[in-house]
């Protein structure tokens, strides 16, 4: 054994509990260094010294504890403990480091991170905008914010039918996170058009100050209403003709009745009434015609709408099965 190894036995506090523990140790015989149960020199330092620091009263970090939540800005909760830390005393804080990292490491793996954005390709991105005016102009829409029956589905079913001429992919179709980027991105440009076409209605009802009139000054007919929701949406496919002048009558109505934000929600719950109550698309028409768009030639001004010999230009857009006629049947308005 070292002189400085006995010299640290000799002088350590420890050295007769040590002796006195050891199972293997005899009154008289030397202590071994290489015997498991002998506390290392090392280590009997490090208790002596830890015995010693226990007897000065530890500094007080509170205030530069405080400064550190500041500059870290740090919630009220983590602030007190943060405090509670600064009072430990060295190694009981290393030990609490040492278990926080473990922690974390632990957890690491555990993290999910989130998905990145989804960008569309641009050119599904221009389908989508354009095409979310067609759909919100055509009269055979049978909802515009019912998304089970309603424009969302109607324009969902043009995308998935056009496919790769659209820029829409298999693979996007078969991926569920692609899938809904783009029915997001649907319902985005629908809720905008939608937007617009309401302003654009409310526009046309006149000065709301000269209700009392026969026609309000800046008021719009039907035909005119229709020209301006064209070139609100910069659609130049949509053919005015009796059958969306109908549809449109029918939402300029609901606006005067329900000017609020669920506007849209009234104007499906109006549609749905019409199709239980005239399942038969003619005698919708002739129903619209006489309570929605006559009314609204006395109320807003006469106009000559064109006869079109075909339907409207937008119909041709959809899938076959995907335009189920509403409001207008073979599309115009009987008479």
């Amino acid at each position: 054994m070292s002189e400085h190894a006995k010299l640290l036995l000799d002088s350590s506090p420890l050295k007769p509990d040590s002796v006195a523990s050891s199972p293997t140790a005899e009154p008289g015989s030397p202590v071994r260094l290489d015997d498991p149960t002998t506390p290392s020199p090392t280590c009997m330092v490090s208790r002596s010294t830890h015995s010693t620091q226990n007897k000065c009263p530890a500094k007080d970090m509170t205030q530069f504890s405080t400064e550190v939540s500041c500059v870290h800005k740090l919630t009220k909760v983590n602030h007190e403990q943060l405090q509670t830390f600064a009072k430990y005393p060295q190694a009981e804080q290393l030990i609490f480091l040492a278990g926080s990292i473990f922690s974390l490491a632990h957890h690491q793996p555990l993290l999910v991170p989130t998905d990145a954005p989804i960008v569309l390709p641009k050119k599904l991105q221009g389908k989508i905008l354009d095409y979310a005016s067609i759909v919100m102009l055509d009269p055979s829409v049978p909802a515009y914010h019912n998304e089970k029956i309603g424009a969302v589905k109607l324009l969902m079913d043009l995308i998935i039918t056009n496919g790769v001429s659209w820029g829409f992919t298999n693979k996007m179709k078969d991926d569920h996170h692609q899938m809904k980027a783009v029915k997001d991105e649907a319902g985005g440009a629908l809720t905008t058009r939608r937007n617009g076409i309401k302003n654009t209605i409310t526009a046309s009802l006149g000065d709301a100050s000269h209700l009392g009139e026969t026609l309000c000054p800046n008021t719009l007919n039907i035909v005119e209403l229709m020209e301006a929701l064209i070139s609100q949406q910069k659609v130049k496919t949509i053919k005015i003709d009796v059958a969306l002048c109908g549809c449109v009558a029918v939402l300029r109505q609901v606006v005067t009745e329900d000017p609020s934000n669920k506007y849209w929600t009234t104007v499906d719950s109006e549609l749905e009434n019409l199709q239980v109550k005239y399942p038969n698309p003619v005698k919708m028409s002739k129903f619209i015609k006489k309570h929605m768009l006559d009314p609204d030639f006395k109320t807003y001004g006469a106009a000559n709408i064109p006869k079109l010999s075909r339907p409207s230009a937008s119909r041709t857009c959809y899938p076959q099965a995907s335009a189920p006629a509403v409001a207008s049947g073979s599309g115009s308005v009987a008479s």
